[in-house]
């Protein structure tokens, strides 16, 4: 079972690399590109104990997100940026802006990695 579920949340706000192994930088350029993610189709969301869980039908995986990670997950509605995202939680968690884009942009790698979401740009 663990070929098929995974746990995504935020990295911890330290200079340590991230416990999960996510590089401290995602596959895009935010400085050049404005990254604009959107959800893929029949992707399904769900909520278990406070906790958000998505089932991507077309790989049989399943991954549990904390409520930061789900709250990002919903913002990737292919109309806002990453730098919309990241201000959000600006604005929801006592977290400055640098460290809210870190995580939003690692989030948003992490979902595309696993196929849970595409990433367009903002012309």
């Amino acid at each position: 079972m663990t070929d098929r579920y995974s746990t995504i949340s935020p990295p911890a706000v330290s200079d340590e690399p991230c416990p999960l192994g996510w590089a401290g930088t995602p596959h895009w350029n935010t400085q050049a590109d404005i990254s604009v993610p959107c959800r893929c189709h029949g992707v399904q969301e769900h909520e278990l104990d406070g906790e958000g869980i998505l089932v991507n039908p077309r790989s049989g995986q399943v991954h549990r997100l904390n409520e930061t990670a789900m709250g990002v997950w919903r913002s990737c509605d292919g109309q806002r940026t990453t730098r919309r995202i990241a201000t959000q939680m600006t604005d929801v968690y006592e977290i400055d802006f640098e460290d809210a884009l870190d995580h939003v942009d690692q989030l948003v790698a992490r979902f595309a990695e696993l196929n849970l979401l595409e990433l367009g740009t903002d012309a």
